[in-house]
C-alpha cells in the first residue's frame, strides 16, 4: 500500500511540475511580448506525460499485486 501511495504522490507532483512550467513559460512569453516557441515546450510535455504514464502503470500494477496478494493469502 505504501508503494501505491508513493507512486500516486509522484504522479501528482510530476503533473503539477509540468503544468506549472508550461504556464510560467507561456506567461513569461506573453508578458515579454516574445513569440511562444513550441519547440521548447513539446519535448518537455512529452517527457512529462510519458513519465506520468509510467508512474500510472506502476501504480496500477502495485494495486493489482496488492489485490492478488490479499486474495491468495
Amino acid at each position: 500500500m505504501l508503494l501505491t501511495q508513493l507512486l500516486a504522490t509522484a504522479f501528482v507532483i510530476v503533473g503539477c511540475c509540468i503544468t506549472m512550467y508550461v504556464c510560467i513559460y507561456h506567461c513569461y512569453c506573453v508578458v515579454r511580448g516574445v513569440e511562444v516557441n513550441e519547440l521548447i515546450l513539446v519535448p518537455i510535455v512529452v517527457i512529462g506525460v510519458m513519465t506520468m504514464l509510467v508512474l500510472l502503470v506502476l501504480c496500477l500494477l502495485s494495486l493489482l499485486f496488492n489485490l492478488i496478494s490479499h486474495l491468495i493469502l
